[in-house]
This record gives C-alpha cells, sequence and structure tokens, in this order.
C-alpha cells in the first residue's frame, strides 16, 4: 500500500487516495480526498529523501562526463528512473513505481509512443513534430553517452517518458551544497492530473526548511473530489504542448492551438485518424479537430 509506505518513509497523505478518474474517454489515475478538505491544508507531505533526481546518478559508472551531466540533467533522471524500475520489488521506491504507467500502457495513450506509421500519417500536428523532435535529441544524446552499454534503447525511453510526465521544477539545496534549479520526481503527489485554471485546487511548494515538498489546498475541496494541479506555473500551455508531455488534453483550454492550412488538414482527415489505434485515436482525433477548427 502506498500511503502505508509513503508513512513510513516519513511523509503523510492526509485523507487522499489514488483513483481512477475518466478524462477525455480514458481511465487514468489521480488523487482524490476521503473527507472535506478546508482550504489552505497540507494534503500530501513527501520527504526530500524520497524525490527521484538525476543527482543521484554516478557519471563515473556509466563513464558521463560530469558536463554533460551538467547539461543534460533530464538524461540523468531518466537514468536514475531506469536504475529504480530495474530493481524490481528490492527497489526503496517499489510500492510507488509499481503504480507507473508500462511501456504498453504508454503505447495506449501517449504520443510520445506513436508508432512509424502514426508518426508519418500525423507529422503535420505539431505534437509528433514535437516527438520526433526529442526522439531524435535523447537517441542521439544516449548514444554520444555510451549508454547503450548498459541499458536497452526502449527500457531508457520508458524511463524518460515517465519523467517528462511526472517531474517537477524545484529550486533547492544539491549534493554539492549550492541552491539550484533541478528537474525532480515527488512519488505520490505527481499523482495529480491537471485541469482549466479555474478548477485547479492545489498548490504545491519545497519547505527547504523542512526538507519537505507540500501538495496544499487551495479552496475548500469536498469529499470525494479529484485534486487538480497546476502543471503550468510560468504560462498556460495549449493541448498540442499538453498533448506531447503528459498524453492528455483540457476540453476547455483557453490556450488555443496554431491553426494548421486546409491542406494539412484534408491529409490529416485522410491520413491520421485512420493510422491511430485505441485510445491514442482519441488524443490524435481532439487535436486535428483544434488545429483544424473543427466542432
Amino acid at each position: 500500500d502506498v500511503q502505508q509506505w509513503l508513512l513510513l518513509q516519513g511523509g503523510r497523505m492526509n485523507y487522499i487516495t489514488i483513483a481512477n478518474f475518466t478524462h477525455g474517454g480514458s481511465k487514468i489515475r489521480g488523487l482524490q480526498t476521503l473527507a472535506d478538505i478546508p482550504a489552505n491544508s497540507t494534503l500530501i507531505a513527501v520527504p526530500r529523501a524520497l524525490f527521484i533526481t538525476g543527482e543521484d546518478v554516478d557519471p563515473q559508472e556509466f563513464s558521463i562526463p560530469v558536463r554533460d551531466m551538467q547539461e543534460n540533467s533530464d538524461l540523468f533522471l531518466a537514468v536514475r528512473f531506469w536504475q529504480l524500475f530495474s530493481r524490481g520489488r528490492s527497489s526503496q521506491w517499489f510500492p510507488y513505481l509499481r503504480l507507473l504507467p508500462s511501456s504498453d500502457e504508454y503505447a495506449r495513450f501517449h504520443p510520445m509512443y506513436a508508432d512509424d506509421v502514426v508518426m508519418q500519417a500525423c507529422s503535420a500536428l505539431p505534437t509528433i513534430q514535437k516527438v520526433r523532435r526529442a526522439r531524435r535529441r535523447v537517441e542521439r544524446t544516449f548514444k554520444e553517452a555510451n549508454l547503450q552499454r548498459r541499458i536497452p534503447w526502449q527500457a531508457f525511453w520508458h524511463s524518460y517518458v515517465t519523467y517528462i510526465s511526472r517531474s517537477y521544477g524545484v529550486v533547492m539545496r544539491s549534493r554539492q551544497g549550492d541552491m539550484k534549479w533541478q528537474p525532480v520526481s515527488v512519488p505520490v503527489a505527481d499523482m495529480g492530473n491537471t485541469a482549466s485554471q479555474g478548477e485547479i485546487n492545489t498548490r504545491w511548494r519545497y519547505d527547504s526548511r523542512s526538507q519537505l515538498f507540500l501538495l496544499e489546498s487551495t479552496k475548500a475541496i469536498p469529499a470525494g473530489s479529484e485534486l487538480f494541479e497546476s502543471y503550468q506555473i510560468s504560462s498556460l500551455k495549449d493541448n498540442a504542448h499538453l498533448a506531447y508531455m503528459f498524453g492528455l488534453t483540457l476540453d476547455d483550454n483557453p490556450v488555443k492551438v496554431k491553426r494548421l492550412t486546409p491542406q494539412e488538414c484534408l491529409k490529416l482527415e485522410e491520413d491520421c485518424l485512420s493510422a491511430a489505434k485505441s485510445q491514442l485515436s482519441q488524443l490524435l482525433r481532439t487535436l486535428v479537430r483544434e488545429h483544424c477548427d473543427k466542432k
């Protein structure tokens, strides 16, 4: 039980549980209240010791120059996820890791797992263009760092997609003692889904004194409600970006996507929508409708 695990590790969940919700026609995990929650209450507290960070990877273990580590913090966080996944039940984080999507699950809803047929048929979509660039960049860095000597590419890609879809940017003290921004994964807190700004009912912060990551309520939340976190701290993101990062879209996203040309839309309607399968087709259908201004 992940709640018991978090408690034993020095964290807590206050009247919060992990539950399944339907968003965009898909069943996804999220956080739900078990009781009425007052505003400004601590919902989840996660100690620094449970953060998953790239700093916990020894560059010498993989023969990677320190310079590359500094310039590719995302690479090292993905490596860290791979290390933890590969340990299975022996990992301290296993009760949390077992709840995360597998490669097969990602393939059903996340465009990062789109196959070559979908990538070609849907190439006009900005989301797919982002995916293509990301794959090329990550695969190039993966090879340049000689990670293939230790890590199978598919296992690394699964770890990378896991990282980008559930990380926070936190300013905290590094292992070297200086304060700096770095991407981290925060177990359990990162199970929260997002919504339009008006529906966001939580905020998160890192308290450097207690070394706790805190998820707090911003308003009174009734029992049985879903918790929504802001995935857009500095600016709002359109659905093309949300689909690329998280494999989801917001029904009432106020940030509009780029309009595509009639020629691009015709090709998408003819080729893209017939190429995708399962839940991914629902996501792509939504993107085509928005980019082509279809009602």
